[in-house]
């Protein structure tokens, strides 16, 4: 007599729990590619701040601010996009304002977090000040500078829309992936422009925002 054991209770709950996270996910990437978020029509128009949700407050939560460091942490991710693109930042200023002013003039990181792409470019020999919104994140930017003997970089609190420098104070300005995060890009982009020396450069990237990357960010 050959009888076949059934799945116990553990199993045919897990074997649940995987089934409807699969569906939870095709269901959701359905709804993403038929309703993706609504495009604004000119993003060089501020955008009332009630007409969308900019979470910036995130980056000064302790499980956020205080872990761009840490391999093993969400924001960590950010420095994957180091090498392609600081080295993209270094080169431009290099090739568009010659060796001498790379080597001693200002540079300023607008938004910059937790220092992730500022230390690395003063590792690389600018001069570098950085702000942001977020004194935690500053915080952590700073003791990071320190522990690593980098010198050439500061850190203080500032907002895009009020850069707290005089005009043409820097060689070089960087906004790395914080355009997204901004609700009047004009206001920012005055205030860059503000700062900036007539010869200065501004660099920057931001997240793409296409249907399918919105797609594989939700599913991921």
């Amino acid at each position: 007599l050959v009888s076949e054991r059934l799945p116990d209770k553990e199993v045919m709950g897990q074997i649940r729990n995987i089934f409807l996270a699969t569906l939870v996910i095709a269901i959701a990437g359905v709804i993403y590619v038929f309703t993706p978020p609504k495009e604004f029509p000119n993003r060089l128009v501020a955008i009332p701040e009630e007409n969308t949700t900019i979470d910036n407050a995130f980056y000064n939560a302790d499980e956020f601010a205080l872990t761009w460091w840490n391999p093993e942490a969400l924001l960590n991710g950010l420095m994957k996009l180091n090498p392609g693109r600081v080295g993209f930042f270094a080169r431009i200023w290099n090739e568009k304002l010659g060796a001498e002013i790379a080597a001693n003039g200002k540079f300023l990181d607008v938004g910059c977090g937790g220092g992730i792409a500022t230390e690395e470019l003063a590792r690389r020999g600018f001069n570098m000040v950085g702000i942001d919104i977020s004194p935690k994140s500053l915080a952590t930017a700073r003791k990071h500078a320190e522990e690593n003997g980098i010198t050439n970089v500061r850190y203080q609190e500032g907002s895009a829309y009020a850069i707290p420098f005089p005009d043409n104070t820097f060689d070089g300005v960087i906004i790395s992936d914080v355009l997204e995060h901004i609700h009047d890009l004009p206001t920012a982009l005055r205030e860059i422009h503000r700062v900036l020396k007539p010869s200065g450069v501004l660099v920057y990237d931001t997240i793409t925002r296409t249907r399918l990357s919105f797609v594989i960010h939700t599913l991921m």
